[in-house]
C-alpha cells in the first residue's frame, strides 16, 4: 500500500445519456474572462481579454533565440532603442571603485542583506578584509578591455574552493512599459573550464524576475553576443534592474567572466503578422487571425501542470483563406531538467503536432487525442506557422486540465480506518441519466460481491464536471477490495486496489513523523546525505557583515525546501510531535533505535536546536541562514567552526513559538525521563517570564493575536507540567480574550485580510487545549461558545464543493476559497481536519468527525487531481520541490512521506484557476510551482490531524 504503484483506471466501456449542462452558480465573471468556459485549462481561449497594445493576454509570442541582433530588428522590429543606463559600464561611483548604479549583492557563498551597499563597494577594501573568502567567486572592474570601451564588469577566481557565486544588480537602469515586447542584447567573454560560467536576470518594474536562457559554456577564447526576447504582462511596468551572476561549481579551478556592452530595444508595431480581429463569420466576439509568415513563428499559452498517467483532448475552431506553408496546433510536452548547481530549467521532451491547415475553408471543429509521454511535467499549446503567404483564424480552445477520463476515482490512497469514514467518489464528463451503483470486489476477485450501495449525485464542480458518490463508513470487514462502478447496461469503471484496515492513521502517524528525520541538519542520514553543518554559525549583525562571535547553533531541522532553519514555526514541529506521541502513546522504536520512543526522539531532535538557541532574556538566535539552495549541503562549508565558511545567525528578538515549543515538550517527557524534562521546561520558563512582560509582547497579548495564541498555549502546557496557579491565571485570561475575538467574527475574512497565523486557525488549538485543561471553569464555558460557532461556520464551508472539503471561513460563504493562499491549499484542510477532530470530542459532535476525516482524505487522493500528496502512500503522487534534488540520486526531491503545500497551480492561478497535478520526474520541479514545495508546517498539520482523528475514534465519539 505504501510503494508507488501505478494503477490505472480500467474503463471497460462507456455510454451515458447526455443532458443539457446544469451549471452551479457561481458569480466567477473574472475567472470566466481569462478561462472561458470552465474547466478549461487554456488561459484567454478565445482571445476575448487583450492587453492596452490590443494583444491578447496570457498568450507569448515565439521568437527564435538563436537569432542575431540584426535578425531581431530586420526581421522582428525590435528598432526602437531603450535608454539604459551604464550599458557599457564606463562610468563608475562616486568613490571610483565600482560601476555607477551597481551594488554588490552576494560573494562568495554567504549572503548579505541586499541593502548593505547602496551606491557601491569598495572592492578593493573589501577584498582585503576577513569577510572575503579567498578562492571564491567575486566581481571586479576590468580596466584592460579595449573592445567599445575601455571597462567591463568581470566575475573572476584563482585556484576555487568550491561552489561560489557572486551577483552584481544594477538598480533602475531603465523603464519598462506594460504589455510590451523587448529583446536584450549584450557580450561575453568566458574563460576557464565550462564549470565557470555568467548567467543574467532582468528585474522587471521590482516586480517580477526573469532569467534569461543559459550562455553557452563552450569556451570559444573570443566573445561572444547574445540576444534575448522578452515580454512584460499588463501590469508590469517602471524602473528595472539588471542582475549578473558569475558562477564557479567546482574546487581547484581558475577562470573569468566578463560582461559589456547591453541594449535593449523594444518592439514597432509594424511587422506583426497575427492580429486580433472582430469575428464576423458567425462565431462570437473576437479571434486570432495569423498571416504573413514567411519564417518560423510561434504563438504559446501559459504552461501548465499536467499528470502524465492521463489522456487528454484538444478542441479548438479554425479557419483557412489561402493558406500555405505550414499552419497547425501543436502542444509542447516539458518537463524539468538541469543540474544540482543550477535552478532546474524546462525541456520540450515531446510534440504533439495537430493536422494541416492549408487551402481555404471556412469555420471547422478540430480535436487533438493527446497522449503525454512518459515523465512528462507541463504542457503548451501553441500556434505554429510557417511560410504563410494566406490567414488563418484560430477561436475558442478547450482542454480539461483533469484530463479525458470518462470516469475518475477519487478516493483516499491510504485506504480507510476501518473504524471511520468511508466513501467512494467518482467524477464523470457527462451527468448520468440512469441510475449509478457500486460494488466493492475483494482484491483478485471477478466474482463475490462483498457490498454493492446505489450512488447519489453530488452536484457539480466550479470546473465543470460532475460528481457522485456513496458512504460506506458502516462497512468494517478489514482487507483488500477494488470498486466498480456501473450506470446502466455498458458502464464499468474499476478503481485501483485499496484497503480496510483497523488502526491505518496511527501506521501514516508515525511515518508522517519519519518526515523530519530527513529534514535534520548536522546529521548523517545514510543513502541520502551525509552529515552538514556542523559548523553553524557566526552570529552577525542584520545590516552589516560583521562578526561577533561563534554560537553552537548546531542540529535543528530545514525548515522547507531550502536550508534555512527558523526558530518560528519549528516550535510548532516540535509541539506536533510531542503532542501527537502523547495522544497516540505510540511506543514504537523501530525506525531510530534510541532510549526514546521514534516520536519523542523526533521531537527532541527539535528541541535541543530551540534550546540552544536560546540566548536569554526571553530572546532567541532566530535563524540560521542559508548560503546557497543549489549545492549538495555537505559541500557547502567544511563543519570545521569558526572559520570563513560557517553560516550566519543575524537576527535576536523574543520568539513565543521557541517558548512553545519547549514548553510542550518538556511536559509531555516529563513523564518518561523527569530529568530530561526539566531542561526544557527550565529554559521555557525563563523565556515566557519575559516575554510576558517584554513591552514590545505585552501590547500584542490579546485577541487573535500570534504572541497571545502561542504563550497561552505554552501557559497551558507548563500548568500541566507544575501546576503552578500563575500559569492558570494566565491561560484563563488570555483564552478569554481570544475566545471574545471569535464571537465577535474577528476570525473571518474574506482570506486575504486575515493573518498568516490565523488562517490556520491555531486559535482554535488554544481552547480545545484549555477546555480539556480545565473543563469546569468559566473560561472553558466560553470557549465551548466560540468553538461551538467556528464549528457551524466550518461545516458550512464544507458544503460548497461536492468533495466536501472545508473551504476558507469568510463572513460572506461566497467568498470562501479553495485555495486560501498558494502555501496553503494542503496545509489548510490539514489543519482543518485536525481542529475539527478535536472540538468533535470536546463538543461530542460525530458530524465533525467526518468532516475532519474528508478533509484529511483530500491530502491522501480525494481531491480534484485523483492524487495523493503524501509520498509513497498510494498508487499516485505528485511532485515535490525540495531540497534534496541537489543531492546525488534524489534528483526527484521527494522526501519520504512528505506531503507537499498542494497542488501545481502557479501564479497566474492565485486563488482562482484549476489547480493540476504534476508528477515526479528526473528533477524536483522549482519555484514556479511552488505550491509543490515541502514544508514543516504541512507536516506538522498532517500529524495533528491524523493523532486528534485517532483520539476521537478511539474515544468513541462516532458511537455517542
Amino acid at each position: 500500500m505504501y510503494r508507488y504503484i501505478t494503477v490505472m483506471v480500467v474503463v471497460l466501456s462507456l455510454w451515458v445519456a447526455v443532458s443539457p449542462l446544469q451549471c452551479m452558480e457561481i458569480d466567477d465573471r473574472e475567472n470566466r474572462a481569462v478561462w472561458g468556459i470552465e474547466p478549461n485549462t487554456i488561459a484567454n481561449p478565445g482571445f476575448e481579454v487583450v492587453d492596452s497594445n490590443g494583444r491578447p493576454a496570457y498568450w507569448n509570442e515565439r521568437l527564435p533565440q538563436a537569432a542575431s541582433l540584426s535578425d531581431f530588428q530586420s526581421k522582428h522590429g525590435f528598432t526602437r532603442k531603450v535608454n539604459l543606463l551604464n550599458g557599457g559600464f564606463e562610468e563608475l561611483d562616486e568613490k571610483g571603485t565600482f560601476f555607477k548604479y551597481a551594488k554588490l549583492r552576494k560573494i562568495g557563498r554567504v549572503k548579505y542583506h541586499k541593502d548593505v551597499w547602496r551606491s557601491g563597494v569598495d572592492l578593493q577594501a573589501y577584498l582585503k578584509s576577513n569577510l572575503f573568502n579567498t578562492g571564491d567567486m567575486y566581481p571586479c572592474v576590468e580596466e584592460k578591455i579595449v573592445r567599445d570601451g575601455s571597462r567591463a564588469l568581470k566575475f573572476q577566481v584563482v585556484n576555487s574552493r568550491g561552489f561560489s557565486w557572486s551577483e552584481i544588480y544594477s538598480g533602475n537602469v531603465f523603464n519598462v512599459l506594460p504589455s510590451t515586447e523587448y529583446i536584450v542584447s549584450f557580450s561575453v567573454y568566458q574563460s576557464g573550464p565550462a564549470d565557470i560560467y555568467g548567467s543574467v536576470y532582468l528585474h522587471l518594474g521590482g516586480r517580477k524576475y526573469i532569467k534569461l536562457p543559459s550562455l553557452d559554456r563552450n569556451r570559444r577564447r573570443n566573445w561572444q553576443k547574445y540576444t534575448f526576447s522578452f515580454k512584460t504582462d499588463a501590469v508590469t511596468s517602471g524602473p528595472s534592474a539588471l542582475q549578473f551572476w558569475g558562477t564557479c561549481k567546482r574546487a581547484g579551478i581558475s577562470g573569468a567572466v566578463i560582461f559589456d556592452n547591453i541594449e535593449i530595444f523594444s518592439r514597432e508595431e509594424r511587422l506583426r503578422c497575427w492580429k486580433i480581429v472582430e469575428d464576423d463569420t458567425g462565431q462570437s466576439g473576437k479571434c486570432l487571425a495569423i498571416s504573413e509568415t514567411a519564417g518560423s513563428w510561434a504563438l504559446t499559452g501559459k504552461t501548465v501542470g499536467i499528470d502524465w498517467h492521463k489522456n487528454y483532448r484538444l478542441s479548438a475552431l479554425v479557419r483557412a483563406e489561402k493558406t500555405t506553408g505550414m499552419n497547425r496546433l501543436q502542444v509542447n510536452w516539458k518537463r524539468y531538467v538541469g543540474d544540482a548547481g543550477e535552478m532546474a530549467d524546462w525541456e520540450t521532451m515531446a510534440v504533439t503536432v495537430g493536422p494541416v491547415l492549408n487551402g481555404t475553408f471556412d469555420w471547422r471543429k478540430i480535436d487533438m487525442e493527446l497522449r503525454p509521454p512518459r515523465g512528462a511535467q507541463f504542457m503548451e499549446v501553441e500556434l505554429y506557422s510557417k511560410g504563410n503567404r494566406g490567414r488563418w483564424l484560430v477561436d475558442d480552445l478547450f482542454m480539461d486540465g483533469f484530463g479525458a477520463q470518462p470516469v475518475e476515482f477519487l478516493m483516499s490512497q491510504a485506504g480507510f480506518e476501518s473504524r471511520g469514514y468511508k466513501d467512494v467518489l467518482i467524477r464523470v464528463k457527462q451527468k448520468f441519466t440512469v441510475p449509478v451503483t457500486l460494488a466493492i470486489y475483494a482484491a483478485g476477485s471477478k466474482t463475490g460481491v462483498v457490498l454493492s450501495r446505489n450512488m447519489t449525485y453530488r452536484g457539480r464542480c466550479k470546473w465543470g464536471a460532475y460528481y457522485y458518490g456513496t458512504d460506506i463508513s458502516d462497512w468494517t470487514a478489514e482487507g483488500t477490495y477494488y470498486a466498480r462502478v456501473t450506470a446502466g447496461r455498458t458502464v464499468k469503471a474499476d478503481s485501483p486496489i485499496f484497503s480496510v484496515k483497523k488502526g491505518i492513521y496511527r501506521e501514516l502517524a508515525r511515518h508522517a513523523a519519519e518526515f523530519f528525520f530527513y529534514q535534520r541538519s548536522g546529521y548523517d542520514i545514510p543513502g541520502w546525505r551525509k552529515a552538514c553543518y556542523l559548523d553553524d554559525a557566526w552570529i552577525t549583525d542584520f545590516g552589516t557583515s560583521q562578526k561577533f562571535e561563534h554560537k553552537n547553533l548546531t542540529g535543528g531541522w530545514f525548515d522547507a525546501a531550502d536550508f534555512n532553519k527558523w526558530l518560528n514555526p519549528a516550535g510548532w514541529y516540535v509541539r506536533a510531535l510531542a503532542s501527537t506521541y502523547d495522544r497516540l502513546q505510540d511506543d514504537n522504536r523501530n525506525f531510530l533505535k534510541g532510549d526514546l520512543p521514534d516520536m519523542l526522539a523526533e521531537a527532541e531532535w527539535g528541541a535541543d536546536y530551540i534550546r540552544k538557541s536560546y540566548k536569554g532574556n526571553g530572546d532567541f538566535y532566530f535563524c540560521v541562514k542559508v548560503h546557497d539552495a543549489r549545492t549538495p549541503p555537505e559541500q557547502d562549508s567544511d563543519n570545521i567552526p569558526g572559520n570563513e565558511d560557517d553560516r550566519c545567525s543575524n537576527t535576536v528578538f523574543q520568539v513565543p513559538c521557541g517558548t512553545l515549543g519547549l514548553a510542550s515538550m518538556g511536559t509531555v517527557l516529563k513523564n518518561v525521563d523527569s530529568n530530561r524534562s526539566e531542561r526544557y521546561l527550565a529554559a521555557a520558563e525563563d523565556a515566557f517570564g519575559y516575554q510576558v512582560k517584554n513591552a514590545g509582547i505585552v501590547n500584542k497579548l490579546r485577541g487573535l493575536t500570534e504572541e497571545n495564541i502561542n504563550l497561552t498555549m505554552a501557559a497551558i502546557d507548563l500548568h500541566g507540567a507544575t501546576g503552578s496557579a500563575e500559569y492558570e491565571r494566565f491561560a484563563a485570561e488570555h483564552v478569554r480574550s481570544i475566545a471574545e475575538a471569535c464571537l465577535k467574527g474577528e476570525h473571518l475574512g474574506p482570506p486575504i485580510d486575515v493573518s498568516e497565523e490565523n488562517k490556520l486557525m491555531y486559535y482554535i488549538d488554544v481552547m480545545t487545549e484549555f477546555v480539556n485543561a480545565f473543563p469546569a471553569t468559566e473560561g472553558s464555558k466560553l470557549c465551548r461558545e466560540a468553538l461551538s460557532t467556528i464549528a457551524d461556520q466550518m461545516m458550512a464551508a464544507s458544503s460548497i464543493s461536492p468533495l466536501n472539503h472545508t473551504q476558507t471561513l469568510a463572513r460572506d460563504l461566497s467568498d470562501s476559497q479553495i485555495f486560501l493562499s498558494l502555501s496553503r491549499s494542503n496545509t489548510y484542510p490539514l489543519s482543518c481536519a485536525s481542529q475539527l477532530a478535536a472540538m468533535s470530542v470536546v463538543l461530542d459532535r460525530p458530524e465533525l468527525l467526518r468532516q475532519a476525516e474528508r478533509d484529511l482524505q483530500y491530502v491522501l487522493g480525494r481531491n480534484f487531481q485523483g492524487t495523493s500528496c503524501m509520498a509513497d502512500v498510494g498508487w499516485k503522487w505528485g511532485a515535490h520541490f525540495s531540497h534534496l534534488f541537489v543531492c546525488p540520486g534524489h534528483e526527484n526531491g521527494i522526501i519520504p512521506y512528505g506531503v507537499a503545500k498542494g497542488h501545481a497551480i502557479g501564479d497566474q492561478f492565485f486563488r482562482k484557476g484549476m489547480p493540476y497535478a504534476v508528477m515526479p520526474g528526473i528533477y524536483s520541479p522549482g519555484m514556479e510551482e511552488w505550491n509543490l514545495e515541502i514544508y514543516g508546517e504541512t507536516q506538522s498539520c498532517l500529524l495533528n490531524a491524523l493523532s486528534n482523528i485517532v483520539t476521537a475514534i478511539e474515544r468513541g465519539v462516532y458511537q455517542r
